[in-house]
């Protein structure tokens, strides 16, 4: 049985939800609501291909810059 915790908003509830053995957390702590045209371009716009300029890139769905 896979237990998922959905509404989780807060560091506090994530934390107690995985030390109550939660599997899944998943609420706006992770991803606020979309609107249909963010959803759009998040999911169902083509993926960005390898040499794209990250410009061509909607800044809504850009990765994280990594941290050295």
């Amino acid at each position: 049985l896979t237990v998922v915790a959905e509404g989780v908003e807060t560091p506090e509830q994530a934390g107690w939800l995985a030390e109550a053995g939660c599997d899944v957390l998943q609420g706006w702590r992770y991803a606020p609501a979309l609107d249909e045209a963010a959803f759009v371009r998040r999911f169902l716009a083509p993926a960005p291909r390898a040499g794209d300029a990250i410009d061509a890139v909607p800044a809504d769905v850009r990765p994280e810059p990594a941290s050295r």
